[in-house]
């Protein structure tokens, strides 16, 4: 009982599969090609001798051979729609057949055959009214009395498909789309019949373009009306297959019969056909697929045949009624048995009263997220069938009768379903997914021929592939794994329609052919066989790498990405136990995989095909993102497979208070373990280019709205490259244009060298004059409020170089907690720095190291204002990426540094101020020892200002401004370089022009080169460098302290404050001797800052002479410096 009600469906589901397969072949539709009147006007049709003719509306290449050799008799008119140069062409490809066919009727009306047959090209079309579908044969079976009588007869007796209601006037939604149309097209078309309110309500006409129709009949209508109809198919902007139907079915019938039916079955209620059989063996009884009862069947019941199947319909053999074989070999079950005329072979005695037959019943399935998945569950199993349904067993039949059994077989289990004889393994579950996925094992039965058994195993091979496809495509067509998945599921699920077109021959071949046996159907399946082997294993590989099939679980620590996870969270994702640790291959891994496996399969001409055919069609949507990156800056990637991700919660609104490098160098990123192998080589650019276009966009630079044209489509394109680079060079010019024009980034440059490197900072000095009070205060009671106020006034001042600057008010004031020397070294002493990662470093400025209480609040008494002095610089968008906070950063140092500088000089330059106007140091002591210590200070401190002035000069002179005007050149360079003109992707070696990631590195490396240059690297450097300022800061406070001291010592100072000043003449008063205590006190003080600064001195050139050596030459000019203003004081010290 099952095969009865199994071997309908199977049937029908194969018969379908098969029509989408002819009918896609037999499209006529193609790109329309206006051809001018001239090629198809050609002389009419003469007539021949039988007065009858062909009419064939046809494809170039479609095969048209068979018609000279199985209708010799026939003459032909032959018209090619899409080929100029054809006998027979149209002057328009437009409505399908209908424009041939018109076209035929106006060249020849003068001149018509009798009977002209209008008909498809190919030979075997689904809706061929023969039981081979052969069109040969329909031709040669045609009544051409009853043709003449009728004058019009439609080549397709079954009326199903187009009648008795295809078109329904009063609800156009119910039926075909054609109904959504055809109201309007009908008046115009039969504008007398709509004035006369003749407009059906209700069309129908049996398919499919193909008729018989005699000369006297079509001149029913004038030729004019002709010509009218095709003029309004030509100029009708319907598309081909609305314009097509109208003309195809109900506008011919209209037009060319003179009664319309209610009903197909009042045309044919004589009883007479317009085609015969003329087959010499006829079907037995029980296998007659259209039996003479089926066309006396009533409206009703016949339209209960489009959607039930009934017993009339149903196929109860496949076996050719040609192969007769022994009585009761190929019985199917008990109802066989019953139909069958001849005597059966019985194993058990016939039950006049049989039980209630077993129905296996199929559910719906509810849901899939997979569009074109399976929605019906998987029927029951053979195994669950009562025993009563049991087939004959096969060693109970002869070689001969095993072999037909098991080819009938084979039909059903190419399709997926067990047969009589060929059954699932016991272990095989088709509820099971992985089963499925793994395809099932088919086993024949037992009591087969050896010979036949190893045969049939090899066979069914190709059938657990192809089960185990249709699993996959249903699988693997869920939403959540991606376009790039979903684009080679359609891939696949073309190659599977071959599959299915040679299962429809290997039927026709069972049925037709007697001589057909096991062995050649082993040989005609042993191409697809290997075809689907690849597919299989492919599949398979995939399945794992999605762990669909072995849990293939990645517990590297490597993966482990806080950002991403994050990121997961807030768009609403799960961190459930293994949701993070299961790998998914989609997307670029696709591609990665499919390209390693066309790499492998290289030398296998069929594997190489299909690898190919799969890559290029699974690379469609993956170029679709890419293209939008590259032109449009944008991302539109709903499964996270694009190799460049984005991470949304990044904002530019942002920007302008914190305008740190998250929104350049975190929100986009690339996926490194998901980057196709096309692409590795040029990840970066594709990253910069999206980026680049990012950032115009977001700034109203780039229209999005417009369309992508003319860019790649697949990843074989030979242009792939080339849109790549020049989409590189497009958005690198826009981006430039935007910052150097619009933003004025040379000015805004320009402007930060004014504050951050004090040049012509007149002002500057102007205003730490003015803030002097408040800056020697310690750093935490220093009024910010009021230093602003003081840095505003001096900027606004008249005369000032910054009255002048436009970007004077991003410049403000703030104090640093942490001192620049214990930063740096701090910085430098980083253990387990990354150093691949340099910009880490720049975070530990962002976020000092914690201290300790009596650590932090010894340093908070150490800082004075002047140290913790800076400059805070406000950047807009998109300069702010230009000009990020790590960049402001590096600018923060180099001001410190050179403020320390600066504080300096001007402390050492105040102590010369003080020992030119106090007393103690004008006054000359009669003590040779107070003169000699006096004259050592003095010393000490032109040598200390001597090396805070070549300290200075070298930074600012030799390190600054040397390497400010390198960039200021390659500003230019760009500028120059945005002003010309894209060079053509075609063009061969075009001048390569400056990118905006190139800018910011030579702005970013311009600023680390003088911190190396200036030494702030180097641990060594910075600890004698901070020593010996420190000591200069001392020693500038001491020498305040030393006035006082002197007083005190010389006893004579007293004295000769009420006298004159001694002369030549008058000669001075003796007086007692100064304390030995205190003159020892001052003495030691004096040597202790000048064995500090000399020791530490000679630290200082020997490490600039070292590291000038390993590190940096440009230390070595400072190095020099020193050592010869070193040699010069002591010389002038001597002298």
């Amino acid at each position: 009982m099952v095969r009865l009600i199994y071997s309908t469906l199977k049937l029908a589901c194969l018969a379908f599969l098969v029509i989408i397969g002819l009918t896609s072949l037999l499209r006529l539709q193609l790109p329309s090609l206006a051809f001018g009147y001239k090629r198809y006007h050609h002389s009419p049709v003469p007539l021949s001798t039988e007065s009858k003719r062909l009419v064939v509306a046809s494809l170039k290449g479609d095969d048209t051979r068979w018609l000279g050799k199985r209708l010799p008799d026939w003459p032909v008119s032959l018209y090619v729609v899409n080929d100029p140069e054809a006998e027979f062409t149209v002057p328009l490809n437009k409505g399908r057949e209908s424009m041939v066919y018109l076209t035929y009727i106006i060249d020849n009306y003068d001149n018509l055959p009798e009977i002209s047959v209008f008909m498809h090209s190919l030979q075997y079309q689904w809706h061929n009214d023969d039981p081979n579908k052969d069109g040969a044969t329909v031709i040669s079976r045609l009544q051409l009395p009853y043709v003449r009588e009728q004058g019009y007869v439609n080549m397709r007796c079954v009326w199903t498909l187009g009648c008795p209601e295809e078109i329904n006037l009063d609800d156009p939604r119910s039926g075909h789309t054609t109904s959504l149309h055809f109201r309007h097209a009908f008046v115009e078309l039969f504008p007398q019949r709509a004035a006369n309110g003749t407009t059906p309500s209700v069309v129908g006409a049996s398919c499919c373009a193909q008729f018989v129709v005699t000369a006297s009949k079509i001149r029913e209508l004038p030729k004019s009306e002709y010509e009218r109809i095709r003029e309004w198919l030509t100029k009708t902007p319907l598309p081909d297959d609305i314009s097509g139907r109208i003309l195809d079915g109900p506008a011919r019938v209209s037009s060319t019969r003179s009664r319309d039916y209610d009903r197909p079955s009042d045309r044919d209620r004589d009883g007479v056909s317009p085609i015969v059989s003329d087959s010499p063996t006829e079907p037995r009884d029980g296998n007659h697929r259209h039996s003479k009862s089926d066309n006396r069947l009533s409206g009703l019941e016949r339209r209960k045949e489009r959607t039930a199947i009934t017993t009339t319909d149903t196929v109860y053999t496949r076996r050719s009624p040609k192969k007769d074989l022994p009585h009761g070999e190929l019985r199917r079950s008990d109802t066989d048995r019953r139909r069958s005329a001849g005597p059966a072979v019985l194993k058990k005695p016939f039950k006049e009263n049989p039980q209630e037959p077993w129905i296996p019943t199929v559910q719906l399935v509810p849901h899939s997220s997979a569009p074109l998945a399976s929605r019906v569950t998987s029927p029951p199993i053979a195994r669950a069938a009562p025993p009563e349904l049991e087939p004959l067993p096969l060693e109970s039949m002869s070689m001969q009768g095993q072999e037909q059994a098991i080819l009938d077989d084979l039909l059903y289990v190419f399709m997926g379903y067990e047969g009589q004889h060929i059954r699932f393994h016991d272990k095989y579950n088709p509820s099971e997914e992985k089963d499925r996925l793994n395809g099932p094992i088919f086993e024949p039965a037992a009591g087969l021929d050896p010979s036949l058994k190893d045969l049939t195993r090899s066979i069914l091979s190709m059938a657990t592939h192809y089960c185990a496809m249709e699993a996959f495509i249903e699988v693997q067509s869920r939403a959540d794994f991606g376009a790039v998945n979903h684009a080679l599921c359609a891939a696949i699920r073309k190659l599977l329609k071959d599959y299915l077109i040679l299962v429809a021959q290997l039927e026709m071949k069972v049925l037709n052919d007697p001589s057909f046996t096991l062995h050649q159907m082993h040989i005609a399946i042993i191409p697809t066989a290997q075809s689907l082997a690849h597919l299989y294993s492919l599949a398979q590989e995939l399945l794992k790498k999605n762990s669909l099939l072995d849990e293939d679980i990645d517990n590297s620590i490597d993966d482990f990405d806080a950002d991403n996870i994050i990121e997961r969270l807030k768009e609403g994702g799960d961190l459930l136990p293994g949701s993070l640790s299961k790998k998914r291959c989609i997307g670029g891994n696709v591609l990665g995989m499919l390209t390693t496996r066309l790499s492998t399969f290289s030398g296998d001409p069929a594997a190489r095909s299909i690898l190919e055919m799969l890559l290029r069609e699974a690379s469609r949507p993956y170029m679709v993102m890419l293209n939008e990156w590259l032109h449009q800056g944008g991302i539109r990637d709903h499964h996270s497979e694009f190799l460049i991700g984005e991470r949304a919660s990044i904002k530019r609104e942002r920007l302008d208070e914190d305008y740190t490098d998250e929104y350049w160098e975190k929100r986009y990123y690339i996926r490194e373990k998901e980057i196709p192998p096309q692409l590795e080589a040029v990840k970066d650019k594709v990253l910069l280019a999206g980026k680049y276009l990012n950032v115009v966009r977001e700034c109203g630079g780039v229209n999005i709205t417009s369309k992508i044209v003319d860019t790649p489509a697949t990843f074989d394109d030979p242009r792939f490259m080339d849109n790549i680079n020049h989409a590189y060079s497009f958005a690198n010019k826009e981006l430039l244009r935007l910052l150097l024009t619009k933003n004025s980034l040379r000015s805004r440059l320009r402007s930060m060298k004014h504050y951050f490197f004090l040049d012509k900072a007149e002002f500057f000095s102007y205003f730490l004059e003015l803030s002097d009070s408040e800056l020697r205060k310690k750093f935490r009671d220093v009024n910010v409020g009021k230093l602003q106020s003081l840095f505003d006034l001096v900027l606004h001042q008249p005369g000032s170089i910054a009255v002048a600057d436009p970007f004077k008010e991003d410049v403000k004031v703030k104090m640093n907690s942490v001192g620049l020397t214990q930063w740096l070294i701090k910085v430098v002493n980083v253990q387990g720095m990354d150093q691949d990662n340099p910009e880490s470093v720049m975070e530990q400025y962002k976020t000092p190291v914690e201290k300790g209480k009596k650590e932090k609040e010894e340093e908070e008494r150490e800082i004075s204002g002047h140290g913790a002095l800076e400059l805070d610089y406000s950047v807009p968008f998109p300069l702010s990426l230009m000009i990020s906070r790590k960049t402001v950063q590096r600018y923060q140092l180099i001001f410190r540094y050179t403020l320390a500088l600066r504080h300096l000089e001007n402390l050492l330059v105040g102590c010369w101020s003080i020992q030119s106007k106090e007393r103690s140091w004008i006054h000359r002591s009669q003590d040779r020892r107070i003169e000699f210590c006096k004259r050592r200070i003095w010393t000490l401190r032109s040598r200390m200002l001597v090396f805070v002035q070549q300290m200075l000069f070298f930074a600012t002179a030799e390190v600054m401004e040397p390497s400010w005007q390198k960039l200021m050149v390659k500003v230019d360079d760009t500028e120059r370089g945005e002003k010309e003109p894209i060079p053509s992707p075609s063009r061969l070696n075009p001048k390569r022009n400056p990118t905006v990631d190139e800018l910011m590195q030579d702005h970013v490396d311009m600023l680390d080169t003088i911190l190396k240059d200036l030494g702030l690297t180097q641990a060594k450097l910075l600890r004698v460098n901070a020593k010996l300022m420190t000591g200069c800061q001392l020693f500038a406070t001491y020498v305040e302290r030393a006035t006082k001291a002197l007083s005190e010592v010389d006893t004579s100072m007293s004295e000769a404050a009420g006298n004159k000043k001694p002369t030549a003449n008058v000669p001075a008063v003796v007086l007692p001797p100064t304390d030995p205590t205190r003159m020892k006190r001052l003495e030691d003080n004096i040597g202790k800052y000048e064995d500090h600064f000399n020791r530490h001195l000679k630290i200082l050139i020997d490490a600039l002479n070292f590291y000038a050596t390993t590190e940096t030459v440009s230390l070595l000019s400072l190095a020099v410096r020193l050592t010869n203003a070193e040699v010069q004081k002591r010389d002038e010290a001597f002298l």
